[in-house]
């Protein structure tokens, strides 16, 4: 045997895996047929590929190739195998030379990608600024203000995938529910969780209008100049691990009114994911 590769050379778990075996009679006459065994882990019950081999001539080669169907799990080492002449029908002065061991390691298949329809873009078919399509696309839609975004955000394993990437999610902290509501009044904060809170600076009932400061670990970090009643306000990241222009707080304008005693906003289908981004 003179050459055995696989490609990719490091496997990923489900994936197909492409194998290439080169066999060679090395000496000065014709062999007889032979089987070529490939075993995708040495200690597996049976090989993966199996080559019939008529007989080659001195000095000849033979490419052998198949494809496996993929690593049922993933490993941080596994020894494979190529055994050739297993059935031992060909004599040979050098019977070592036989089977080439290599050790590889199997890398664990990426998480599937679950798009998910925000809320407020199921029951208001509002646009979230900078989300996703279901197809994962980012920024396919435009709201009546020129921006651009989408109805959907990715998950993965229960957490958020940032703009659709597998490898870069981040904890889901709120999601209301299609009949959940929050009432603040003028001066009132908004304790979200995972440190971020939301402030109502001023209301305008008149136009059907509220001020808000959005803050992180006590700081604040955006003022929205004004949102009318029915406006989608959307806090978007520059960049998070890696990622550019990722919205991480939406809340929806429902109503603007006259409390007993002040004047209050009703917000709903607020979503917000926090800011502690894992990486794979």
């Amino acid at each position: 045997m003179s050459e055995f590769s696989l490609d990719p050379s490091t496997p990923v778990q489900h994936d197909p895996v492409s194998v290439r075996i080169i066999v060679y009679n090395q000496g000065t006459a014709r062999s007889d047929s032979f089987i070529v065994e490939w075993w995708a882990g040495e200690n597996y019950r049976v090989p993966a590929c199996i080559w019939g081999v008529k007989g080659l001539a001195a000095g000849e080669e033979r490419i052998l190739t198949c494809t496996y169907e993929g690593y049922p799990s993933w490993y941080k080492q596994l020894t494979t195998m190529v055994v050739v002449d297993s059935s031992e029908e060909v004599a040979e002065s050098n019977e070592e030379n036989n089977i080439n061991r290599a050790t590889i390691s199997v890398n664990p298949a990426s998480p599937a990608v679950e798009y998910v329809m925000y809320n407020v873009f199921r029951e208001e078919k509002l646009i979230v600024e900078g989300g996703l399509c279901e197809d994962g696309t980012k920024n396919c839609m435009e709201d009546n203000w020129g921006d651009a975004g989408g109805g959907y955000y990715a998950m993965v394993d229960k957490k958020a995938a940032l703009n659709g990437q597998p490898d870069q999610h981040v904890e889901l902290i709120l999601e209301q529910g299609i009949d959940d509501t929050k009432v603040l009044a003028v001066g009132e904060t908004w304790d979200v969780g995972g440190g971020w809170a939301l402030t109502v600076t001023e209301i305008d009932v008149q136009k059907r209008t509220v001020w808000i400061s959005l803050s992180y670990n006590g700081k604040p970090i955006d003022d929205e100049p004004a949102l009318p009643e029915g406006a989608v306000y959307t806090y978007v990241e520059n960049s998070i691990a890696g990622e550019t222009d990722v919205p991480m707080f939406v809340a929806f304008v429902d109503r603007v009114f006259v409390g007993q005693t002040s004047d209050m906003v009703q917000l709903r289908y607020t979503w917000v994911i926090s800011r502690d981004a894992t990486v794979n």
